[in-house]
């Protein structure tokens, strides 16, 4: 079984998502050999409330054989125990998925840790997205640095039994983060 652990289905604003419903995706997934997909809605990333482009997609996901809904949570907002209680009993979201550059969540922010637990209390995996797409494509007037690694590696050390995923960092960043013991 081949796993892609990083789909986004809908909108962004900066690159237009060939593959921009789940059923387009899975198509095109089954097509390259790969079987299971973790998909998220790109549009909760910049929506004020990542749930509002949860509430869009994640119904859709659900529904498509080989895709794994996945809950984009801004810990930083109230109702995030709420929207991260919906996504998985209503929709089945096995991930949740912190953009802290993009939420404005520093990885040494208390919520992150409450939510970090709060995921592996209901035996989720937690993704952390590193970057949503390489720097330098990032338009002019809008240039959103990736986190710390050293604040990612502090975070994966605090949490040392929970299931922590870093998507889309760079290789010496991987390397970096390899000394986690969760790693």
């Amino acid at each position: 079984m081949i796993l892609d652990t990083n789909t986004w289905v809908g909108h962004w604003p900066f690159q237009r998502l060939e593959k921009a419903t789940p059923k387009e995706l899975m198509k095109h997934l089954r097509a390259e050999g790969i079987d299971r997909a973790w998909t998220a809605a790109a549009d909760a990333v910049l929506f004020p409330d990542p749930q509002q482009g949860n509430e869009v997609w994640l119904p859709k996901v659900a529904k498509i054989a080989g895709l794994v809904p996945v809950a984009v949570i801004d810990p930083s907002l109230a109702n995030w125990r709420d929207s991260l209680a919906r996504c998985v009993e209503k929709w089945g979201a096995r991930v949740v998925k912190l953009v802290p550059t993009y939420h404005r969540l520093a990885l040494n922010d208390p919520r992150v840790d409450e939510c970090i637990v709060e995921a592996a209390r209901r035996g989720l995996i937690v993704s952390i997205q590193f970057r949503m797409e390489d720097e330098r494509r990032h338009h002019p007037l809008i240039k959103v640095p990736p986190p710390n690694v050293d604040d990612l590696l502090a975070l994966a050390r605090r949490h040392p039994n929970t299931r922590i995923h870093v998507a889309c960092a760079y290789f010496a960043e991987a390397v970096k983060l390899s000394a986690a013991p969760n790693s």
